[in-house]
C-alpha cells in the first residue's frame, strides 16, 4: 500500500509543482504599482471635455460651409468624406463572447424575463 502512494506521488508532484511556479510567475510579472497621485478613477479628464465642448461648438458655427463644401465634391469624393465622417456619428461594435452554458440558471431567468418584457413592449408600441 505504502508503494502505491509514493507511485501516485511521483507521477502527480512533479505536474503539480509546476503548475505551481507557473502560478506564482504569472501572478507575480502581473502586480501593479499603487496609484500614488493624479487624477482619480472614473474623474473624467477637464481638458478633453472642454475641448469637446469647442469642437461641438465650432463645428456647429461652420456646418454650413461644411455644407457647401460638401455640395461641391465630386460623387466618388463624398463617399470617401461620408465614410471617413460615419464613425463619428455611429456607435462601435465589438465581438462579444457570451456562453450560456457558463450562465447561472437565476442569471438565464433575468435575462429571458427582460427579453419577454422588451417584446411586450415592442408589440405594445406597434398596436398604438
Amino acid at each position: 500500500m505504502g508503494g502505491i502512494n509514493k507511485r501516485l506521488l511521483a507521477y502527480f508532484l512533479p505536474p503539480l509543482l509546476q503548475s505551481i511556479l507557473t502560478y506564482f510567475r504569472n501572478n507575480m510579472e502581473k502586480k501593479k504599482r499603487i496609484k500614488s497621485g493624479g487624477r482619480k478613477a472614473g474623474i473624467p479628464n477637464k481638458v478633453t471635455g472642454q475641448m469637446r465642448v469647442l469642437l461641438v461648438d465650432f463645428m456647429n458655427e461652420q456646418w454650413p460651409n461644411v455644407q457647401t463644401a460638401f455640395s461641391k465634391l465630386e460623387p466618388k469624393e463624398k463617399v470617401f468624406a461620408f465614410t471617413k465622417l460615419l464613425p463619428f456619428i455611429t456607435a462601435s461594435y465589438s465581438a462579444v463572447n457570451l456562453s450560456l452554458a457558463s450562465m447561472s440558471d437565476s442569471d438565464l431567468e433575468i435575462i429571458l424575463m427582460k427579453i419577454k418584457q422588451d417584446n411586450n413592449e415592442q408589440e405594445n408600441t406597434i398596436d398604438e
